[in-house]
Parts: structure tokens; sequence; C-alpha cells
């Protein structure tokens, strides 16, 4: 490419090879060699934003360790229209439960276990001691606001911690251009 507009110069108009773009007033003009002068009007054209987001949540079993579901702790809920790309869990503590036949799953709230369907706390999964990291590979738009939880059955939880990170992004709103 080859801009026709030396730098430091203040003019409303730049051109890129053979097309020149003018802004005037609220309009602006296309220009390119041998195709007629295109106008968009002002608003017209937007900045098509995709914003990278990224959540932390984090669960203790001393806080709350009771068969059911848990809604982790931290940041906002989930907005809809996120779609969730992937998902991240650091364990500092294994979660256990006094028989270790307890089943824990971790949800973004949108579905049953869509970020870990349920295992027994034995499994290597939620078992690993000390601090461990396990990745997700996600890909879910969020249909309404969630909150993401950890959904324990068969009995109470007596240890576990960690925390849960979440990245997405929110796609670009449709202008009806």
């Amino acid at each position: 490419m080859a801009y026709t507009r030396p730098l430091g110069v203040l003019d409303p108009s730049i051109g890129v090879d053979n097309v020149t773009l003018q802004k005037v007033g609220a309009t602006l003009s296309i220009k390119a060699s041998g195709v007629d002068t295109a106008q968009i009007k002002n608003g017209a054209v937007t900045d098509p934003k995709t914003d990278f987001v990224s959540y932390d949540f984090f669960y203790d079993a001393s806080i709350d360790a009771k068969t059911g579901t848990v809604q982790l702790r931290g940041a906002n809920a989930l907005p809809s229209g996120l779609v969730v790309v992937a998902a991240f869990v650091k364990r500092q503590t294994k979660l256990d439960s006094a028989s270790s036949l307890s089943q824990a799953a971790l949800t973004t709230g949108e579905s049953a276990g869509d970020i870990q369907a349920a295992l027994v706390v034995s499994n290597a999964v939620w078992a690993t001691t000390g601090t461990t990291i396990t990745g997700y590979n996600i890909k879910k738009e969020m249909t309404g606001t969630r909150h993401p939880a950890l959904v324990i059955t068969i009995e109470d939880l007596t240890q576990g911690k960690f925390w849960l990170h979440i990245d997405g992004y929110t796609a670009p709103v449709d202008p009806g251009v």
C-alpha cells in the first residue's frame, strides 16, 4: 500500500493506492480510479468491536460444602451473549468427602456439567494434590445471564479449594446495514 498523504499533514482525506477516502462534515466519500464516487452517511459504519473478556471465580469447601448447586464466588455473572471459549481450573487442594464417594461437576450455569461432567471426587480431575491446572475447550454461547457453579452430589464435601478462570468474547452487534 502507498499512502498519498504525508505524515503530519492535517487533511480530512487519505489516499491508499488508487483509493481516496475523504470526510466532509458527516459524510465519508470513497473515490477509486475508474469507479464513481460512493458516499456513506454518518453512523452507517460502526466499529465492529469484539471484546475479549475474562472472569475469575473461587470455591472453598470451608465456606459451602453441602450437596446441591453451589454458586462460585468472585466475578459478576457471565452475561448473555458471551461466547465462552475456554475455562481453566487451578486446584489448590483436592476435593474430598467423608467416604470419597461424593461427585462434583462444574458448570457455566448454562447447562449441567458443561465445563466438567460429574466425576467422583477420588478421580484425578478432583483428587490431584498440590496446585494443578486443568484446561477445558468450551465453545458455548450464553443464552442468558448465568453464574458458574459446582454441583455436589452423594455427600457433602469435607475439603477442597480451587479457582475457575473463564475466557470468552462478546460478538459484534450487527448494525443492520
